[in-house]
């Protein structure tokens, strides 16, 4: 699916697995998606604001460049970042997710944990 720059608002995106879905500089204003399988989704660029997943796995996500405002990733069954794990900032995770993110996190500050 090819949605480059495209303005989404007030969508609800139900159900189905979406290969490579491009959305790279798009807008997002009260977005939801459920129940959805995104692999390797592009969200380069983009501006996400109100956006909710709901029972969704994001299977190699890239959020390089990406501005976030009110985005709530809880509800997410896999949450898998591939790029853009520092833009984050603006969106809500849960604690599990923290924990699976926490070496993502640690790379990115350039922290190295050894045992």
């Amino acid at each position: 699916v090819q949605l480059h720059g495209a303005v989404l608002e007030r969508v609800v995106v139900r159900g189905g697995k979406i290969d490579y879905l491009n959305l790279r500089e798009a807008r997002l204003t009260d977005v939801v998606f459920e129940g959805c399988v995104l692999a390797e989704p592009d969200f380069g660029g983009a501006r996400l604001k109100r956006v909710e997943f709901r029972d969704c796995v994001l299977k190699r996500a890239d959020f390089s460049a990406v501005r976030m405002e009110d985005v709530d990733l809880r509800g997410t069954a896999e949450l898998d970042i591939a790029r853009g794990v520092e833009r984050l900032a603006g969106a809500v995770i849960s604690p599990v997710q923290l924990m699976e993110l926490a070496p993502a996190f640690a790379a990115q500050i350039g922290v190295r944990v050894e045992a």
